[in-house]
């Protein structure tokens, strides 16, 4: 099934549902009203919760897509589309390897969160954070906008810590 996203007509959804994650995560709603992914079975810290699939690169940085390398935007395409944001994450994104890693012990019914500057350099859509979590950040839109001071609590991606490091000019 491929669908036209109403806030964003250019881009084309690709819908991939429960075969690609079943038994291992699923979606609710918390108690919020927000959507959320949960895991469905226990995982230690740093087991692999899952594979990755991409399956659709869009052309730019928008609401519901994850960046993979310092150019390229994607859309997960399945349950992995309502995770959430956490300053104190369960799970990091290897987008290299291709994989969701456990970042501490999680038992069934565990929120799935990362750390959205992990994987984005600059966000479509910024927001204010409100985990709650005591190293909150507050306002979170990428990497690019955050000190390198704030990053070093956070495991991110190869590729957020080049382009940090080229902004600060120790690349070219």
């Amino acid at each position: 099934l491929v669908t036209t996203s109403r806030s964003e007509p250019h881009i084309m959804e690709v819908a991939v549902w429960e075969r690609d994650f079943e038994g291992i995560l699923d979606v609710t709603t918390r108690g919020d009203g927000e959507k959320a992914v949960i895991v469905k079975k226990a995982f230690e810290k740093d087991q692999i919760v899952c594979e990755l699939k991409f399956h659709q690169v869009v052309p730019a940085a928008f609401a519901h897509s994850l960046q993979i390398d310092e150019d390229t935007h994607v859309l997960l395409g399945n349950e992995l589309n309502f995770m959430n944001h956490s300053c104190d994450p369960s799970v990091f994104i290897d987008c290299e390897k291709r994989e969701l890693r456990a970042l501490r012990n999680l038992k069934d019914g565990d929120e799935v969160t990362f750390f959205y500057p992990s994987t984005e350099w600059n966000m479509g859509a910024p927001f204010k954070c409100s985990c709650g979590g005591g190293s909150c950040l507050g306002m979170v839109s990428g990497a690019q906008h955050l000190d390198v001071t704030q990053l070093k609590f956070f495991e991110i991606n190869a590729y957020i810590t080049r382009l940090k490091q080229t902004q600060r000019g120790l690349l070219s």
